[in-house]
């Protein structure tokens, strides 16, 4: 009799508070210590009105896993949409190198995560990425894009 009505108890509780879970907000799937390194391309226009990209090669595991737990918990939410959203522009491509490479890319409207679209929560999300890679002291060379 006392665990039912313990259990009554409880689900009372549980109605009286509104059973308040918290969603799990969509987050990209980089599985912890698995990325090796990290190749960050961006786009730039040269004189010619051409667009070129340079890139830089982060290999020192510490900025790995900070890079790396930044994505991760980037606020996005995945769009889910009959109709496809093409890649239109690739301004900054992010490659996470481990047993598979995953390509992150951001553009201005919103971010593709092996190719499938998520649009951002917070506005200044692609400035961010932008600093980041400005701030990140590693060697810069001219690339080839490789956005899939």
């Amino acid at each position: 009799m006392k665990k039912w009505m313990s259990f009554c108890l409880i689900a009372a509780l549980l109605l009286l508070n509104g059973c308040s879970f918290k969603v799990k907000q969509d987050t990209f799937n980089i599985p912890e210590n698995a990325v090796e390194s990290i190749e960050i391309q961006k786009a730039y226009t040269d004189e010619n009105g051409e667009t070129v990209y340079r890139s830089k090669i982060i290999d020192d595991a510490e900025d790995v896993e900070a890079i790396c737990a930044k994505i991760r918990t980037l606020p996005v939410s995945k769009i889910i949409s009959d109709e496809p959203n093409p890649i239109r522009s690739t301004p900054l491509i992010i490659i996470l190198k481990s047993e598979a490479e995953h390509r992150l890319i951001l553009n201005e409207e919103m971010a593709f995560y092996d190719q499938m679209p998520y649009e951002y929560q917070r506005s200044d999300t692609f400035e961010d990425f932008l600093a980041l890679y400005d701030d990140l002291v590693y060697e810069e060379n001219e690339t080839e894009a490789k956005p899939l």
